[in-house]
């Protein structure tokens, strides 16, 4: 026997945790998949397919390699040529592995992104944070038109697309942008949490005096990102809201220091002389801060899947505002 084949067997196999953050979620999600799929075995194109849904753009071929990783640490089996189920070393590691490590893990991405954005709204120009999202090339023009009618529930009307091999990535000017502003104007803020805002209906003004936070996701208590979570429970009705004033949307909220409330005001009158939000709520609570909820930049996502239309890939980023387009001029 080689015996450089010989050690490479008896190497321990990798835990987790080792492993680089996006190969960690997938191996994980791949645990959950097969969970609560527990009364059938699953094979690599199910499995494939099921990770799409959730945001996870994989080939059946890399499912393949995470299949065989998996089974060498010991949590999953294969059977036969049907696929894999999980074992219970692979349920354990869903109830208890990793999970200290990978929460907050949406928020550590996006304040990445935030010290990075350097958007001057008053010359409109400079990074901003986005979020990139793909659909298929046949139902883009039916996206957009979409997107057009929500953007004032959502942070911005600003995109930018771009389309190979049939299929269309959208990047859209996300709500955390206004978190760099805030940062740049010397605001101490936290993000805080993404929430499911209700409007009771009624007139605009009337509707915006008569509306309540329904359920909200803290960023710092999940390993998962909060808008998309709510996106695919069905917990929005983006659209509704904007055709009568009635319904649910998302929103960002981050904590400032009540002391700093004329500056964040007049961050906010920044980015709305720019085209950007003009909804903006605050909350004192107690301790001397201050909650100020903006909707979340993922509304527009949120109103296309409610329209039957699905999203995947689901990332974030930095553009330069000079690359986006209004969506009111491109249809």
């Amino acid at each position: 026997m080689d015996t450089s084949e010989f050690f490479l067997e008896e190497r321990p196999p990798p835990h987790i945790s080792s492993l680089e953050i996006s190969t960690q979620r997938k191996l994980l999600e791949i645990l959950r998949i097969l969970n609560e799929k527990s009364d059938s075995v699953i094979g690599a194109r199910v499995l494939a397919e099921e990770l799409r849904q959730r945001g996870f753009y994989v080939s059946e071929r890399t499912v393949r390699y995470y299949l065989k990783l998996l089974d060498k640490m010991g949590l999953t089996e294969k059977k036969g040529y049907s696929g894999r189920v999980i074992t219970a070393e692979g349920l354990k590691e869903l109830e208890e592995g990793f999970v200290s490590e990978r929460l907050g893990q949406p928020l550590k991405s996006l304040e990445q992104l935030i010290s990075k954005a350097t958007f001057d709204p008053k010359r409109r120009e400079g990074s901003v944070v986005v979020l990139l999202s793909y659909i298929k090339e046949n139902n883009l023009k039916k996206a957009l038109a979409i997107m057009k009618e929500v953007t004032d529930f959502s942070f911005s009307p600003y995109v930018k697309m771009s389309v190979k091999n049939g299929v269309a990535c959208v990047a859209t000017l996300y709500s955390a942008t206004f978190d760099a502003l805030l940062l740049r104007a010397g605001v101490p803020s936290k993000l805080r949490y993404c929430g499911v805002l209700q409007f009771s209906g009624g007139g605009c003004e009337s509707s915006r005096k008569r509306c309540e936070i329904i359920d909200a996701i803290f960023y710092e208590k999940t390993t998962l990102d909060p808008a998309r979570v709510f996106i695919k429970r069905k917990m929005t009705s983006v659209c509704e809201v904007a055709s009568n004033n009635k319904g649910r949307i998302l929103v960002s909220c981050r904590e400032v220091p009540v002391a700093a409330k004329r500056c964040v005001r007049s961050v906010f009158e920044n980015i709305r002389s720019a085209g950007m939000s003009n909804l903006f709520f605050e909350r004192k609570t107690t301790g001397g801060v201050l909650h100020v909820l903006i909707p979340d930049g993922a509304n527009t996502l949120a109103a296309v899947e409610e329209c039957g239309i699905e999203t995947f890939g689901v990332r974030y980023g930095l553009l330069m505002f000079e690359e986006l387009e209004d969506i009111h001029e491109v249809i």
